[in-house]
């Protein structure tokens, strides 16, 4: 019996560009959005996606600062945030629905010293939260 083939869905055209962002970002391996946080915990940067390119450089040790540094100052921030975060026990079967109520909560009600690409890492790490408590613990 063959499965279905996956079904592809563009983003509306009305979406904010934050959305497709946030796919990406739910993407990334929780080692990377771990030293995301922490490059943005360390610079303040505040564009996600050029955070995530610079965490990627980082990972091939052509940023200035080592990838072990970023993660080391992520996984700080995000067990030290973690408990703080607004939690929504209803799960989307779409990662657009839910990183776009994911973010707007934390707008209203994160960290208040979180800027814009760190409100968007830690609503990454939080969708998920399993994956990234147990990178954070290693």
């Amino acid at each position: 019996m063959s499965r279905p083939a996956p079904e592809f869905l563009l983003p509306g055209v009305d979406d904010p560009a934050a959305t497709e962002t946030g796919v990406i970002l739910l993407g990334l391996d929780p080692g990377r959005l771990l030293a995301g946080l922490g490059l943005t915990v360390l610079t303040g940067g505040d564009d996600p996606a050029l955070v995530a390119l610079a965490v990627d450089r980082a990972r091939h040790g052509a940023g200035p600062v080592e990838f072990a540094v970023l993660l080391a100052a992520g996984a700080r921030r995000w067990q030290a945030v973690r408990d703080t975060l607004p939690r929504d026990p209803v799960a989307d079967a779409s990662p657009r629905a839910g990183w776009d109520r994911t973010l707007r909560s934390l707008a209203a009600c994160g960290p208040a010293d979180a800027g814009p690409a760190e409100l968007a890492f830690l609503a990454a790490c939080r969708m998920r939260r399993r994956a990234v408590d147990d990178a954070s613990a290693s």
